[in-house]
């Protein structure tokens, strides 16, 4: 297997992976008891648009580092 073919499933199994945390941080329930006045689930956290922005910002900025490592 060639260099190449081994970055490219390394970087799809972190991603997964990166993936797969993501999801788990935003839809862990924190305990709470009842539920709210507006019908919402119990532990269930609001995303704004403002966080979504944030994380892709992070990420695009994240990517853009690792393809500087690369160039060195």
């Amino acid at each position: 297997m060639s260099g190449r073919s081994k970055g490219l499933i390394l970087g799809a199994v972190a991603g997964a992976l990166a993936g797969l945390l993501v999801a788990w941080v935003i839809l862990e329930e924190s305990p709470s008891e009842g539920e709210s006045p507006t019908g919402a689930v119990p532990g269930q956290r609001k995303i704004r648009s403002r966080d979504v922005v944030k994380l892709a910002t992070s990420a695009a900025m994240l990517i853009r580092q690792i393809a500087d490592l690369r160039a060195r």
